[in-house]
């Protein structure tokens, strides 16, 4: 009864408690930020460390709130492996080096040098970690292998030992910080958990709420580190709609709520449509956020498409929906493409693309042949003497067209097609 209790309760919690996603940041683009792990605020500045085994080795850099890069820190210890993780005690780094078969943690000066260092091995196990941060008196740990032991742990750095425990929901915690009287952590879906940020409280450890990352659910982000920096939270993870890099999202904790896009269908094919005609169709906006989305654009890159007057602006509630209707008018026979652009006020999609494609075809039949004449050249006479050509006959209108009779004035021209008469459907080709 006590774990319903408590289940009803993140449930609840998580629908009433509203955060705003504010900004989305790019980080540099290089091999190192592409692969970032940990993620921590050190008064001033952005830093992350990085799980690149080729350039993320006890390396840490730094970002201002924009992305750019400020500075990089180079451990003074041979043979450093690269990072699932960092923390900031106030003075010195905490960072967590991923080894073969297990994690450890190095306290590191500002200078890049070690002064100190906790073997995972002698505190727990051969565990595997997946993030660090600092609670003003200890440092916390993320724990995701083995599963049987996944939690967070709290180890005392002068006694080397773990003082307290936090359970978590799911079995791959990975980035973690701490605001005030608040932990947070965030799961990773490697073994099919959500992808969502927990609250809990450090003094009764009951989660207070959460929410999901900016990826839609279902599809993994892979979030990694999680800083706060007394204004704002950020998480780093993939960006949405992507399958590797790493780009930050700030976080408003005290915010109304984030909007959020999702658009059905993602592509558009219409029927064929005759000159002068229009065909309709529409697209579904849905808002799978927790603010109203605000849609202030529709626009289009091919004319022959189109929405009619007054199609936008509208807002659409979080759960809801609203159709646009999209008009295709071909003005010619021809396969046309278009993109159709929605602008909303989505943080992280602030415009969404919708791929359109229709085939405009001419009224009643029409034939169309791909050439009208041709010179066979010299040709031998007699048994070798044969000349060889194919063309084509096409059917640009909306009505079948019907080939009645082909003959030729001189009995030296034949020809090889389908027994006549035939019929070319709508926009298909005929080969003669």
């Amino acid at each position: 009864m006590k774990k319903f209790y408590f289940i009803l309760f993140l449930l609840l919690s998580t629908t009433g408690f509203s955060q705003s996603l504010v900004q989305t940041v790019n980080l540099p683009s290089e091999t190192f930020f592409n692969s970032g792990y940990g993620l921590v605020y050190d008064g001033s500045s952005y830093w992350i460390s990085s799980e690149s085994s080729t350039t993320g080795s006890g390396v840490l850099k730094s970002v201002d709130a924009s992305g750019n890069y400020l500075t990089t820190i180079n451990i003074n210890y041979p043979g450093m492996h690269s990072s699932q993780g960092l923390a900031y005690d106030g003075t010195d780094f905490w960072y967590v080096e991923r080894k073969t078969a297990r994690c450890d943690l190095f306290k590191v000066s500002p200078a890049g040098t070690v002064l100190d260092s906790i073997p995972i091995q002698s505190i727990g196990g051969s565990w595997y970690l997946g993030g660090a941060a600092w609670d003003g008196t200890g440092l916390w740990i993320s724990v995701y292998y083995p599963n049987n032991l996944a939690a967070l742990y709290k180890v005392d750095v002068a006694a080397k030992q773990i003082v307290d425990t936090i359970q978590v929901f799911g079995t791959q915690p990975t980035g973690i910080t701490v605001k005030g009287d608040t932990l947070f952590y965030v799961m990773d879906g490697f073994d099919g958990d959500p992808e969502n940020i927990y609250a809990v409280s450090l003094a009764t450890k009951d989660t207070l709420f959460s929410w999901h990352v900016p990826e839609v659910p279902g599809t993994r982000q892979n979030p990694r580190g999680l800083a706060w920096d007394g204004s704002y939270f950020w998480l780093m993870a993939e960006p949405v709609g992507a399958s590797t890099g790493r780009q930050l999202f700030k976080y408003d904790l005290g915010g109304g709520g984030s909007p959020h896009i999702s658009v059905s269908p993602t592509s558009l094919i219409f029927p064929q449509t005759t000159v002068g005609d229009t065909s309709h169709t529409t697209v579904s906006v849905s808002n799978i956020g927790t603010a109203d989305l605000e849609v202030t654009n529709i626009s289009y890159d091919n004319s022959v498409f189109s929405s009619p007057a007054g199609s936008f602006p509208f807002t659409v509630a979080p759960g809801g929906n609203h159709n646009v209707q999209v008009d295709f008018h071909p003005l010619a026979f021809q396969l046309y493409t278009g993109t159709m652009t929605i602008e909303s006020n989505d943080i992280v999609t602030p415009s969404f693309d919708v791929d359109l494609s229709g085939q405009g075809v001419v009224s009643g039949p029409s034939i169309v042949l791909s050439a009208d004449n041709h010179d066979f050249g010299s040709i031998w006479v007699n048994g070798d003497g044969n000349g060889y050509w194919y063309f084509n006959i096409y059917n640009t209108g909306d009505a079948p067209l019907e080939i009645s009779d082909m003959h030729f004035n001189l009995p030296e021209f034949s020809f090889e097609s389908e027994s006549i008469p035939f019929q070319v459907q709508p926009t298909d080709t005929a080969v003669i």
